[in-house]
């Protein structure tokens, strides 16, 4: 089975309203490494968190958060990781 996929199965289409043949719905390149970026950020097999550098408020956990501790996003984002707990100083 080949793994290599075409461009009409990696961008959605949509149908006209003539209903003519489905076309692909244009996306913006930029588009795509974010895409790339959220899949692999949520399928990691590991807790994960994105924080901004210059406060370490946290923006984002991804699910393995509340598998692997208990803590679900509400309880974490939002708040810095000495607020949390995470860092003693």
């Amino acid at each position: 089975m080949s793994m290599a996929r075409s461009w009409a199965e990696l961008v959605p289409a949509t149908t006209s309203p003539s209903g003519d043949a489905p076309k692909p719905l244009p996306r913006q390149p930029s588009d795509i490494p974010q895409q790339r970026f959220a899949t692999a950020f949520n399928a990691s097999p590991i807790a994960a968190s994105i924080a901004r550098v210059d406060d370490g408020r946290i923006l984002e956990v991804n699910r393995n958060y509340e598998r692997d501790f208990g803590w679900t996003p509400a309880d974490l984002i939002g708040h810095t990781s000495l607020e949390l707990g995470f860092v003693v100083r």
